[in-house]
C-alpha cells in the first residue's frame, strides 16, 4: 500500500496548518493498539517491501541492497526474526505477489530480454521459472494457494487469457463470460478452493471495471457496481470479496461482497469531512476482518485555522467497528500491508529509516 503520512501529529501540523502547536482530530476512530503485541525488523545491509505474508506470520518481499547491485532479490523473515534472501538466474527485476502457508512464494521476473515470466520459490530454496505464455508473452502469476495451484494472467500477441497453473506445470487458459474478445485483464488471487478473482474493463459498467470470479474451467460469476464503479483486491476462502466503490457524485467506499451477493459497505463515506479512501490496497482474511486506510481533511475554520489532514491506518472488525492500530504517541507510524488469519498485521514503518512491523493480537484468533 503506498501512502504519504506524517511522520508524527507535530509534523503533520506543522505541514498543513503552518501553526507552531499541534492540533488534535476531534473525532478520531477508537486505538486498538495496545490490543496487539509489536515487532519491529529492518532487512541486512539494505531495504526493501514486505508485500505478502502467510497464516504462520512469514512473510516476504522484494529486497535492495545498500551496496549497489545490479541482482534483483526477493527475502523471506520468520517468526524468529531470521531473514533468508533468494534471487532468480536472469533476472533483472523481481516482484513477489504471493506466499502459501507451505511457505512457497510467488512472483513475476523481467528477464535480459524484457520478457516477463513467473517464478516459484519452493521451501528448500529451489526455484522454478515459467514462461506459460511462451518465450516472447508476458507471464504474470499473481495468485498462489495452499494447494499449489498459481493463478495470473497471460498476455501473447495482443490477446490477453487467465490462467490456472497446476503443481505438475500444466495449465489451462479460460475465457471470462460477457468480456470483451480482448479484455484489459487484472488477475488477483486464488483461494484454497480454487475460486480466483479479478477484474476487466467492461462496457456495460457505467464504471467501466467488472469483477470475475469462479473455479477456473467451471463457473465464472461477473459483477459490478452500476452506480459509478467498483476495484477489487482479495477472495478469502469464505469466498468473501474485499474491493472499494467509487460513489457518486465524489467519494468512494470500502465494501465485503457476501457470496449471496450481498455488498457490505465500511460506511467511511459517512465520516464527517472524509477527504478520501486509500483505495489502493484492502486486505481481508478469513474472519472477516480487513485493513486498510483513510484521510480526514479539515477546512480553515477557528478551531483549525490553517486547516488539518489526518490519515488512518484502520483495522475493521468482522461487526464492521473501525479502528486505529497506530501508536496513540504516534499517529501515522504504521502503515499495513497484509492481516492473516490469526489476525497479524503487517507492514513498512514510516519513519526516516524504514524498516517494517508485526502487530500480533495478545489473544489470537487460533493456531496454526
Amino acid at each position: 500500500m503506498l501512502k504519504h503520512k506524517t511522520l508524527c501529529a507535530a509534523f503533520l501540523c506543522v505541514l498543513v496548518t503552518s501553526a507552531a502547536f499541534c492540533q488534535t482530530d476531534p473525532n478520531p476512530p477508537a486505538n486498538v493498539y495496545n490490543n496487539y503485541n509489536y515487532t519491529s525488523f529492518s532487512l541486512p545491509k539494505g531495504t526493501g517491501t514486505l508485500d505478502v505474508m502467510n497464516n504462520h506470520d512469514v512473510v516476504a518481499g522484494s529486497y535492495l541492497p545498500t551496496t549497489p547491485s545490479t541482482t534483483p532479490w526477493g527475502y523471506l523473515r520468520y517468526p524468529g526474526g531470521k531473514v533468508e534472501l533468494f534471487t532468480v538466474p536472469n533476472a533483472v527485476s523481481l516482484n513477489v505477489h504471493a506466499i502459501n502457508d507451505r511457505g512457497e512464494v510467488l512472483g513475476t521476473y523481467t528477464t535480459n530480454g524484457n520478457n516477463i515470466q513467473g517464478f516459484l520459490r519452493h521451501p528448500d530454496g529451489k526455484i522454478t521459472t515459467f514462461a506459460d505464455a511462451g518465450a516472447t508473452g508476458v507471464t504474470i502469476a499473481t495468485g498462489l494457494n495452499n494447494e499449489g495451484n498459481v493463478f495470473g494472467v497471460l498476455s501473447e500477441n495482443g490477446h490477453s487469457s487467465p490462467f490456472l497453473r497446476y503443481p505438475d506445470g500444466q495449465y489451462l487458459t479460460f475465457s471470462i463470460p460477457g468480456a470483451p474478445a480482448d479484455p484489459n485483464i487484472f488477475t488477483q488471487n486464488i483461494n484454497d478452493r480454487g475460486v480466483a478473482l479479478g477484474v476487466f474493463f467492461c462496457a456495460n459498467s457505467v464504471g467501466g471495471v467488472c469483477a470475475f470470479y469462479g473455479k477456473p474451467g467451471g463457473k465464472i460469476t461477473t459483477f459490478s457496481y452500476p452506480p459509478n464503479g467498483l476495484g477489487t483486491f482479495q477472495i478469502n476462502n469464505r469466498d468473501q470479496i474485499g474491493g472499494f466503490v467509487l460513489l457518486n457524485p465524489t467519494g468512494a467506499d470500502f465494501f465485503l461482497r457476501d457470496p449471496d451477493g450481498k455488498m457490505v459497505f465500511f460506511g467511511l463515506n459517512k465520516i464527517k469531512n472524509i477527504n478520501s479512501i486509500e483505495d489502493d490496497m484492502l486486505s481481508i482474511n478469513d474472519e472477516g476482518e480487513a485493513i486498510s486506510a483513510y484521510s480526514i481533511l479539515y477546512e480553515p475554520s477557528p478551531q483549525f485555522p490553517g486547516g488539518a489532514f489526518f490519515t488512518y491506518d484502520f483495522v475493521r472488525s468482522p461487526e464492521g467497528k473501525i479502528s486505529s492500530y497506530d501508536p496513540p504517541s504516534k499517529p501515522g507510524t504504521l502503515i499495513g500491508t497484509v492481516i492473516n488469519n490469526r489476525g497479524v498485521i503487517a507492514g513498512r514503518l514510516n519513519t526516516f529509516d524504514g524498516g517494517f512491523f508485526l502487530l500480533t493480537p495478545k489473544h489470537p484468533h487460533c493456531e496454526w
